[in-house]
């Protein structure tokens, strides 16, 4: 005779292998799926905009610099 005990083991192991199984299936599906809200640019835009925001940063430094010896 079955114990309930051992039905209760085996659908634990077939309730874990699914569980399992499903969570692959997600991961799978969830790299091939590519985000709507990703935007891919050139090197060059790349390059250009890295640029931008040096230059930004140089001349905000530098007049922020003036700024502070002329209030002295």
């Amino acid at each position: 005779m079955i114990s309930t005990y051992q039905i209760r083991n085996v659908l634990r192991v077939y309730g874990n292998d699914l569980r399992k199984k499903t969570m692959i299936h997600q991961e799978i599906g969830n790299e091939q799926k590519q985000s709507p809200d990703s935007v891919s640019i050139s090197d060059e835009a790349r390059n250009k905009e890295v640029l931008t925001r040096i230059s930004d940063k140089i001349v905000m430094q530098i007049t922020k610099n003036d700024y502070s010896e002329i209030t002295k």
